[in-house]
């Protein structure tokens, strides 16, 4: 296993054995069988279900607490930003910058690469987006984003409002905020199956190159 993951594991692993001890969570089973994805879940499980055990701690105690998760989500969101670089340079396109309170549900067809600016529920589009679902990156834009924004990478903005007006009504992370969407796959595939349907209908589908899809979460 890479050190850095090691790194990350030992972090939620001491942070949250402070509280519940490792042999506690796995109930006495031995720890082979478990992948990293599942031991992790399974801690952090244990740890959302130690309130009172928290809620306990002097403020030192909480304060390193804090650090220490905090220093493992950054660790998975550098990791989750090296994954999103690694595919869109794929497409030769610059990078786009992702929304905040939202994100961009991308797929590849036709050596074309199309991004559809998406709001967490809550926040709306700074300019109206109605006629524009998508922006698109390719050799016949010179593999630049088109886009509402000076500088080219920025593709749109989600500022928070009680109204969402500015998009269509598929523009919004209708089940739950972005990050919660991109933790299944199920859930990820039902918005880029969405995205590629609004791409149809506009006779846009040929070429589709699938380990190109994928949804990303600003902060």
């Amino acid at each position: 296993m890479p050190n850095n993951v090691s790194l990350l594991c030992a972090i939620l692993c001491l942070c949250i054995g402070a509280v519940t001890p490792v042999s506690d969570v796995t109930a006495g089973e031995g720890l082979a069988h478990w992948n990293l994805e599942e031991l992790l879940n399974l801690q952090i499980k244990s740890f959302s279900d130690k309130r009172d055990e928290i809620s306990k701690l002097n403020r030192t105690q909480m304060n390193s607490l804090i650090r220490s998760v905090q220093e493992a989500l950054d660790m998975l969101k550098d990791f989750q930003n090296k994954a999103f670089i690694k595919t869109m340079s794929l497409s030769n396109c610059t990078l786009p910058l992702v929304p905040s309170n939202g994100g961009l549900v991308c797929v590849h067809l036709g050596g074309v690469q199309y991004c559809k600016p998406m709001c967490n529920q809550g926040y709306d589009f700074a300019f109206l987006r109605r006629s524009r679902v998508y922006e698109e990156c390719g050799k016949h834009t010179g593999f630049s984003w088109t886009t509402q924004y000076v500088g080219g990478r920025r593709l749109a903005e989600c500022i928070a409002t009680p109204f969402a007006i500015s998009g269509v009504s598929t523009a919004y992370f209708s089940d739950a905020k972005c990050q919660q969407i991109v933790a299944t796959a199920e859930m990820e595939q039902k918005y880029v199956t969405h995205f590629l349907g609004e791409l149809k209908n506009k006779t846009i589908e040929n070429g589709h190159e699938e380990e190109m899809d994928f949804v990303v979460c600003g902060d």
